[in-house]
């Protein structure tokens, strides 16, 4: 509901109304986008200090899960110094990946939930047009993976020239939402490569992708750093696809790196076209909240 954050311009642009108190007859105007960061980093702060460090059912909160979400907000202000401390600071107390080599990737849900890589567990509310049964994959994505790959098994379920998403790590056609140790490396090495520590960033990569490739084979002959980078944003989307991330992305990387990703869909013959820079990448606020709160709407 906010514009992508842009140091230069958060401070003007607006953000969400932020309201600290229970009491619902006290008007809440919009913050600026500014204040709406800086209300997030700060009860993650404030978390931090009260949580243990890890947690044995994850679907409560721990210093792990405080730390990987510091690093996701950082990353999308383009606070890459501050993204790479978080995110070594949760990898640091949590670090497994699962070899996918160890795994029944044909199976109808090769992942369980609660797995070892698994930081903090949530699931996402879809509607009936996300469901397996309805959510088709792109030829152009799923071309994507490597024939060596193994996500291309585990993830999805092949008919014809349909594909379907089975990949979830909430172990069932539930879109899992939450955050994994995987995901958190893949911030480090991007935070990493972004700073110009080309070694760490590449070894984060590596590792990531030799949990994922056939008998854990895989070359990553990149030593440059736009290419490294570029091939990070390519794990992103691979690696995170259907967890409600991809969206994010989009909007940071057409803001920061000036990428122009439009995103076209088809339907009977019509093409429809979002474009970069693009208005509606920020939502509309629901009519609710423009009728009863009087809120200025994007």
């Amino acid at each position: 509901f906010c514009k992508q954050y842009e140091p230069q311009l958060a401070e003007a642009d607006l953000g969400l109304p932020i309201r600290l108190t229970s009491d619902l007859n006290i008007h809440v105007d919009r913050s600026t986008l500014s204040a709406t960061y800086k209300q997030m980093l700060d009860d993650l702060q404030t978390a931090a200090v009260l949580l243990p460090a890890t947690v044995s059912v994850k679907t409560r909160p721990s210093k792990a899960a405080v730390y990987a979400m510091l690093a996701k907000v950082y990353l999308q202000m383009g606070d890459y110094a501050n993204s790479f401390k978080y995110a070594d600071s949760c990898l640091n107390l949590q670090h497994e990946l699962q070899d996918l080599n160890e795994l029944n990737l044909t199976a109808s849900f090769p992942f369980t939930m609660f797995n070892k890589e698994v930081i903090f567990h949530a699931t996402l509310y879809s509607s009936a047009g996300m469901t397996q049964s309805n959510a088709l994959v792109s030829e152009e994505l799923y071309q994507q993976y490597e024939n060596d790959d193994l996500r291309k098994i585990a993830y999805f379920k092949t008919s014809g020239d349909r594909y379907t998403f089975k990949g979830s790590f909430a172990g069932s056609a539930i879109l899992f939402g939450g955050i994994t140790t995987a995901e958190l490396f893949l911030i480090r090495a991007e935070s990493n490569v972004r700073l110009k520590n080309i070694a760490a960033g590449k070894a984060d990569l590596l590792n990531v992708l030799t949990n994922r490739y056939r008998n854990n084979n895989i070359v990553l002959g990149l030593d440059n750093q736009q290419q490294l980078l570029a091939k990070i944003k390519e794990e992103r989307r691979e690696e995170l696809v259907f967890r409600g991330i991809r969206w994010s992305d989009i909007r940071r990387y057409n803001i920061f790196d000036k990428d122009n990703i439009k995103i076209i869909r088809n339907l009977n013959g019509q093409a429809f076209e979002l474009k970069p820079m693009d208005k509606r990448f920020v939502f509309p606020f629901p009519k609710a909240a423009i009728d009863l709160g009087g809120y200025e709407n994007n």
